[in-house]
């Protein structure tokens, strides 16, 4: 019996393909399949604005910073599970070069959502839509 070097390279690859194909294969847990554990909710926001945004989210009486949106950026969000524990979200936006503060009305939230925030360049409101398809 013989033994090449090709056979042992080869070996490797072929276990490495096949690890590749199959985690390839998997579904993306986008939590829209029954039994797919979703916690947190995604937040797409758009800042139209010439300065940079801070965002945060308030839930209660907690109020948490879900990220720094640069000026004339789009940026995706994550928002905790801890933050939709009442399932009612307000969203506050801090443009970082102005003592301004814009803020939403109630919005509703659970885990696995998904929602469209803009902040137009006017600063004076934020706009909020359905998600993105």
């Amino acid at each position: 019996m013989s033994f090449s070097i090709h056979n042992s390279i080869r070996l490797p690859t072929v276990a490495l393909g096949l690890a590749v194909s199959v985690v390839g294969c998997g579904r993306l847990h986008t939590g829209e399949a029954e039994g797919d554990v979703c916690n947190g909710a995604t937040v797409y926001f758009s800042n139209e604005s010439l300065d940079e945004a801070a965002v945060y989210a308030v839930s209660g009486s907690q109020q948490v910073r879900i990220g720094t949106v640069m000026a004339g950026r789009s940026d995706t969000l994550a928002l905790s599970p801890t933050s939709l524990s009442n399932g009612t979200v307000y969203f506050v936006v801090r443009p970082l070069a102005s003592s301004r503060v814009v803020s939403s009305g109630p919005v509703a939230l659970h885990g696995c959502d998904a929602i469209s925030l803009r902040l137009p360049s006017v600063q004076n409101t934020i706009i909020v839509l359905p998600p993105r398809s």
